[in-house]
């Protein structure tokens, strides 16, 4: 499942600083930040920081999968 996806499924409304762990490129658990909302009514679109520089070239966030952990030790020591 994307998290654009779980978001749309979430049974309530992300805020900024709230945090996700996706599948990078690089096949590890990597976290993203909400770091803005421009409609408090809807659950997407969202804008997401990713925290770990291999995040840095991907362009929608929202639409890698839901990981279960983070693997990825830049990540984990953020």
């Amino acid at each position: 499942m994307t998290l654009g996806e779980v978001l749309a499924r979430a049974r309530t409304v992300p805020k900024i600083g709230d945090h996700e762990i996706v599948i990078g490129p690089d096949g590890l658990g990597h976290m993203v930040v909400v770091t803005h909302d421009e409609n408090k009514d809807y659950r997407v679109p969202l804008e997401f920081m990713g925290v770990c520089p291999a995040l840095r070239g991907t362009k929608r966030l929202e639409d890698l999968e839901v990981s279960p952990s983070i693997t990825c030790l830049a990540c984990m020591s953020w």
